[in-house]
């Protein structure tokens, strides 16, 4: 039943021993038989699992028999994968296979010859001198299995990739793998939704403590103020120090008005307002100041600091000092306060009165 391979070495050279191809009726390796194992390892609550593209093709498992000093040969067993040990290989059913007299049709397709090839190459690759005693070799062509599970819930999908053996997948021997939620890391074989409508899994899930709402963990935060753990919509950035915090606990500047974190105001007055430092009456920020407000000219003593998204800018003016807030996302003067000259008490004046 043996036959001589058309394989030749990966050096073009003949091989030195003989090649036989194996197979068997693996019939109840099928799409449909797979699919039953997969599905029964998954819970989707309120959603479905499916198969959204799977193939079987045979691909090549490599048994060498080697001569040895004892009586016993060796044997070694590979894959494109590299070497398997033997309780893998028996976990195949090789037992089962029966060696046919020609080669498989499937080896006319130049992409499974260049598969056998370089399954070939690997084994002589690995053994080395070794190579040299093979004398027996046996492809057994077993059935391989790549799909993709396509998980949808509502209007949200999720997808799970697998590659296996398809006789270990139908023995329990390897399991498609479970479900890896994209925004916590987690995995499990149950499925859910949380309630913003993405896709996850049950230990991902945490509670917001103001809407109540389950959400992935990754989407939950805590307050920098209270400590409660909310959804990061809920949350406000304070512009000033960057913490994230209810805006219900945010303080008013007494200096420029503008929302900072409790951590940032210091004295009534925010970090902001508390870093000026002398400025340059050219610079582009004063300089819109003068071309907004002509009266301003004639102010001096210029400051300014700023933060994320909002500039302070001070002068002073004869017998006040003039603070001016800028918007830093379209640099736009968005507030104008005056103080006497010793700037503790801060309120909005008309603009109209600076033009």
């Amino acid at each position: 039943m043996n036959s001589q391979s058309q394989n030749s070495s990966p050096n073009s050279e003949p091989l030195s021993f003989e090649l036989c191809h194996a197979t068997t009726d693996d019939d109840h390796l099928s799409i449909q038989s797979i699919s039953e194992v997969i599905y029964s390892l998954f819970q989707v609550d309120n959603g479905s699992i499916k198969l959204s593209g799977c193939s079987i093709e045979p691909k090549p498992v490599l048994k060498l028999k080697l001569k040895s000093h004892s009586e016993a040969s060796e044997i070694i067993y590979f894959t494109n994968d590299g070497e398997i040990n033997h309780d893998f290989a028996n976990s195949l059913r090789l037992d089962e296979f029966e060696e046919i007299a020609d080669e498989p049709t499937w080896l006319k397709a130049p992409s499974k010859r260049a598969e056998l090839d370089q399954l070939l190459e690997l084994a002589q690759t690995k053994l080395a001198e070794d190579f040299q005693r093979v004398f027996q070799a046996t492809v057994f062509w077993c059935k391989h299995v790549d799909g993709k599970l396509t998980i949808e819930i509502g209007e949200q999908s999720g997808f799970i990739k697998f590659s296996y053996w398809a006789q270990r997948i139908v023995d329990g021997l390897d399991s498609c793998p479970p479900y890896l939620c994209e925004y916590s890391g987690k995995s499990s074989y149950q499925i859910v939704s949380d309630d913003l409508g993405n896709i996850t899994v049950p230990q991902a899930l945490k509670t917001c403590e103001i809407t109540q709402k389950k959400i992935v963990e990754s989407q939950i935060a805590a307050c920098s103020v209270s400590g409660r753990q909310v959804a990061i919509t809920e949350l406000w950035t304070c512009p000033a120090s960057g913490k994230k915090l209810l805006e219900t606990f945010a303080k008013k500047c007494s200096k420029c008005d503008q929302s900072v974190s409790p951590e940032a105001i210091e004295r009534g007055f925010c970090i902001v307002c508390r870093s000026l430092n002398s400025a340059d009456p050219g610079n582009p920020t004063i300089g819109r100041i003068l071309e907004n407000f002509p009266v301003t000219q004639s102010g001096v003593g210029w400051k300014e600091s700023a933060c994320q998204s909002y500039a302070v800018v001070t002068c002073r003016r004869r017998l006040m000092r003039l603070l001016f807030v800028i918007d830093l996302t379209d640099d736009s003067i968005t507030i104008v306060r005056k103080s006497n000259l010793l700037g503790l008490r801060w309120k909005d004046i008309d603009v109209e009165q600076l033009k």
